[in-house]
Parts: structure tokens; sequence; C-alpha cells
């Protein structure tokens, strides 16, 4: 058993469409100086995620993914699952703290593209977090339809899934990951400005650098 959370926290504006895209970028929450220029006009909405957060210091991870999105697809990774296990089944140690939960990110985007189940599972996520057996439980609760500009704390354990868009989109997406030392991926985005990732550095997670995982 596990619960899955997902709790709404505030809501942001999100700069104009532009093509960023990051993946895990390691920056640090007291200093927004220390995220690069390539990200400059999302520093704002950064710092406004950044009082909302469990946490203010140490070294968090950035990703931002702005794409046009085609009719029938999904922006991100597609099918259930969670977001804190890795390959090896093992649950991430995402640290942190505060009222919402011992760790997690927040996510916010543009364009309704993920809906998420706050609520308990009597199963477990398998191997990458996949929770596709897990769909009978989750059909058979309410789900949370992500509404855009609004920020979601999601727990390393929050059970969501992509939906296909109905028409072609310029989606917008930042997730803000709390300060962890869980693997980081060749592939990853490095920052320029020397902020290293706190977890080991492992090869490229085969299979989810296309979904922008």
């Amino acid at each position: 058993m596990f619960k899955s959370e997902i709790q709404e926290v505030g809501t942001v504006e999100l700069p104009k469409f532009s093509g960023v895209r990051v993946m895990m970028l390691p920056f640090r929450l007291e200093d927004v100086a220390t995220l690069p220029s390539s990200v400059a006009s999302w520093r704002q909405t950064v710092a406004a995620l950044i009082e909302m957060s469990p946490v203010r210091s140490g070294v968090a991870y950035l990703t931002i993914d702005e794409s046009e999105v085609l009719t029938g697809e999904t922006h991100r990774r597609p099918g259930l699952h969670v977001d804190g296990i890795g390959p090896d089944g093992r649950a991430a140690a995402w640290g942190g703290g505060g009222k919402y939960a011992a760790s997690g990110m927040l996510l916010v985007s543009n364009i309704v593209g993920c809906r998420g189940w706050s609520s308990e599972f009597s199963g477990y996520p398998g191997l990458n977090g996949d929770c596709e057996h897990l769909s009978d439980e989750c059909y058979a609760k309410e789900a949370i339809v992500m509404r855009p500009g609004q920020v979601y704390f999601c727990g390393p354990l929050a059970v969501h899934e992509a939906l296909p868009m109905r028409k072609i989109v310029k989606r917008q997406v930042c997730r803000l990951s709390m300060p962890n030392d869980c693997p980081w991926y060749e592939g990853y985005t490095r920052n320029p400005l020397g902020v290293e990732p706190t977890g080991s550095i492992h090869a490229p997670r085969s299979g989810f650098m296309a979904y922008r995982s």
C-alpha cells in the first residue's frame, strides 16, 4: 500500500512561449541567480514557485518543457506512473520537508495535459514507477485534472498520466523537484554556472529521454 499525494498550493503566471527545454537542471533554491541565462524568461515564475515550496535551500532540479504537441499525442511520458521510483524499483528518497510532505515536486502547465490521483493504493508501482497494473484502482477513483496556471505539490509517489491533446497546441510544463540525492542521468541539462547535481551521475535513462521524463 502507498499514498499518492497531489495538492493545490497556489497559482503562477507563465512567460510567453519561447521553446525553452531543460531537464533536471540543478540550481540553488536560495539563489535564482544560479539559474542560467537560457531560462531567464522563467526566473520570475521559478521564484514564485520557490515561495510555495516546502524547502527554500539546497540544490533543486528544474525541468521546463515548451513544445508543440500534435493532435492525439501526449506532451510528456504516457501511461500511469509515479516519478519517485527509478529503474531498480526502489523509491527515490527526495529530500525536503515541510507542511505538504517530506519530499516531492511542484508542477504547473499552461494547458490541461495531465491528471492524477490523490488517494491510497493497495498495490505498489513497478520499475521506473510504472503503474499501469494499478489502472483499475485509478479509474475507480476520482481524478484530479491539472488546471492551467494552478501549481500542484506532488509527492514522489503521486500517480499521474499525460493526456492526449485534442488539437495542436504549444504547451508549457514547469517542474521544480525538491533537493535530493537521487541518481542524475547523463542527457539531463548541466548548469553552465557550475551547480552540480548532488546525487551520483548515471548513464542515460534509456527509453525515457524521448518522452522528456
